[in-house]
């Protein structure tokens, strides 16, 4: 048995079989190294290489035999393809928005991309010389170490398809009040203020850590940190407590299957029948918000799923409900034309 395919058992029986996708893979992964401190670098480098081929064509390999697998995942890695033999998302074409082309997702499920790096305002002339998709935003090498950039208050990393959904609505919160309903680890929040002059942002989350970690990063960037507060989303009670605003960013929780070439293992673990709940979860979401924007305020709904449940029919689910409100637009940004993850953008007008 030569070196790789000793290494290919290794990776199926000691990493890939125990693991059932409680955790990300990335951080199971890394637990499973530091078990493991034999592996040296290039081991762990090789490691981490054929357990992500392995979840990249995880619809390929599952259909043959296992004493085929480990033969089968050697010639991918030995002989890569531009695309999967089986397509990854074709248990799920149904769900699929009717506005991705199915087809492109072949590819751009295994090509794995750039890491983007949205400037501070303050640092973007130290950057001129690297290459930007557009302007305020770098490209940079996949593999490299960026802890010191971000350290240094020189930006955050975000994909582009989420910096064009932000971009699209900034002549929109110009000397507006903004609730960043869904604020996570505030990178939408970030970019709102990197990119346009909003006139305040009160940030709230479900989870008393995250908005902890969401005004640190504020504090890093040395941006002024917007007020936060704990709410459940699901809660009409605390979110009463909430003053009407002129802006309500909602990007919501969701499958993030317009994200999965980067978390690959989501797909193999995914299963479709969960998706009614979620998008019941984000229409209730929604709902249970609206009350808080002022008349003739907006609503930015984001997600960043390719599925049509989560996407188009939540908003028109709402906009039946909710007769007082009408789409400005809604579109997806990114893709494989853009090298990009999806975002689903729905801009909502509450009338006055």
């Amino acid at each position: 048995m030569n070196h790789l395919k000793r290494q290919i058992n290794n990776a199926l029986n000691q990493i890939i079989a125990p693991y059932h996708g409680e955790t990300p893979f990335h951080l199971y992964l890394k637990n499973t190294f530091q078990k493991n401190k034999n592996w040296g670098s290039k081991d762990r480098r090789n490691y981490r290489n054929i357990c992500y081929t392995y979840w990249r064509n995880y619809t390929y390999l599952t259909q043959l035999n296992n004493e085929n697998l480990e033969d089968a995942l050697l010639q991918i890695l030995e002989n890569p393809n531009s695309e999967c033999l089986v397509h990854p998302y074709k248990s799920l074409k149904e769900h699929i928005s009717p506005e991705i082309n199915f087809s492109l997702l072949n590819v751009w499920f295994l090509n794995n991309p750039p890491v983007y790096f949205l400037l501070n305002p303050k640092f973007k002339t130290d950057f001129m010389d690297f290459k930007m998709p557009f302007d305020g935003t770098i490209e940079l090498e996949k593999d490299g170490d960026y802890s010191s950039l971000i350290a240094d208050g020189k930006g955050i990393i975000q994909d582009i398809s989420s910096t064009l959904s932000i971009l699209e609505i900034v002549p929109s919160i110009s000397d507006k009040t903004i609730w960043d309903c869904c604020a996570g680890a505030g990178g939408k929040s970030l970019a709102l203020k990197m990119l346009g002059k909003p006139k305040s942002i009160l940030g709230s989350d479900i989870r008393e850590s995250i908005l902890v970690n969401y005004a640190m990063r504020f504090q890093n960037l040395k941006i002024e940190k917007p007020k936060t507060i704990k709410i459940d989303l699901n809660n009409t009670t605390e979110i009463s407590k909430i003053e009407p605003v002129d802006f309500i960013l909602a990007d919501m929780p969701c499958s993030g299957s317009g994200t999965w070439r980067r978390t690959p293992e989501n797909l193999a673990f995914f299963d479709p029948s969960g998706l009614a709940k979620i998008s019941h979860n984000q229409f209730q979401y929604l709902d249970n918000i609206a009350t808080k924007v002022k008349k003739g305020g907006n609503i930015y709904y984001l997600t960043c799923s390719i599925f049509e449940n989560e996407n188009e029919n939540v908003i028109n689910t709402f906009i039946q409900k909710n007769k007082n409100f009408s789409v400005v637009f809604q579109q997806y940004f990114g893709g494989p034309e853009k090298n990009a993850d999806f975002i689903f953008g729905a801009l909502l007008r509450r009338e006055s």
